[in-house]
């Protein structure tokens, strides 16, 4: 346990809102694990689809949805007297390219950082326009496990372009772990030599043990521990002040594989290791 103490942007912690905690017996249990591991400062982000920000009603009725969520979350983090301090944000699916934003409530502590997703397995062909779009109405998006999204395999230009267009990239600590399986790590670990992660973050749904303290022994063993402070305590921190995270420098958790599907990645081609499947 690092005596550090974690900032965590990207979690699913508030009771019956999504497919986090089903009830606040499971948010307490969270709330606990998320303590024993470290974390200090937590932003609860809720699924949210972007589309819901164009449809009056529709908007109205996730929202108080959400408010309850989360009054009901400060209620047990006061209930059971935890030390963690609490922020509302969301987890936005950006199924709508121009969304209002406008609402403090689905932004990162109310800032001006936004939480946002593609949908897996379906990245709209625009996508970096979409992410350009949030910059030019003044919201900074933070692209939320880019690791994750298969598509990369047959179009890896596409982190460069989002790069290019301003979005931040928070990568899941249990994508280094292989949680996500062989791809996600392998990518994972490839933004992190080109140092392309602005944050690491926990991405709990409320199951299972918080992933945090292994992915921080990982870069802490792999000499990263500067990096490690700067991506799960002083950008997520930044970012709750609404302060532009700062840059970070690559570091190299595994050679030889990675140094491979580095440059097929750079030649825009798809490496048999990332495509085969394991066998059954």
């Amino acid at each position: 346990m690092p005596d550090l103490a974690f900032a965590d942007v990207h979690s699913h912690v508030a009771p019956g809102v999504d497919d986090g905690p089903a009830n606040d017996a499971e948010s307490r249990v969270a709330l606990a694990a998320m303590e024993a591991a470290g974390v200090t400062h937590l932003v609860a982000t809720p699924h949210f689809s972007a589309s819901l920000t164009l449809d009056a009603d529709a908007r109205k009725q996730r929202l108080s949805a959400l408010d309850e969520g989360w009054t009901a979350l400060e209620s047990l983090a006061r209930e059971s007297h935890s030390a963690i301090a609490l922020s509302r944000g969301a987890e936005i699916l950006l199924d709508e390219p121009r969304p209002d934003l406008s609402d403090p409530r689905i932004r990162l502590a109310g800032g001006a950082f936004v939480l946002v997703e593609f949908p897996l397995g379906s990245i709209p062909p625009e996508s970096p326009a979409v992410l350009a779009h949030l910059r030019e109405m003044g919201w900074h998006p933070v692209l939320a496990h880019p690791e994750r999204y298969s598509e990369l395999r047959l179009r890896p230009h596409l982190l460069a372009a989002w790069r290019g267009a301003g979005a931040y990239f928070q990568i899941n600590a249990g994508s280094l772990l292989g949680s996500y399986g062989r791809m996600a790590r392998l990518l994972a670990h490839d933004l992190l030599a080109r140092g392309w992660v602005d944050m690491i973050a926990s991405d709990y749904h409320g199951k299972g043990a918080l992933p945090l303290p292994s992915a921080w022994s990982l870069l802490v063993g792999a000499g990263g521990e500067r990096q490690a402070e700067c991506l799960m305590v002083v950008n997520p921190l930044r970012v709750l002040r609404d302060v532009a995270p700062l840059p970070v420098e690559g570091v190299r958790l595994r050679r030889g594989l990675l140094e491979r599907a580095r440059r097929l990645f750079d030649q825009g081609a798809v490496p048999d290791l990332l495509t085969r499947r394991r066998p059954a």
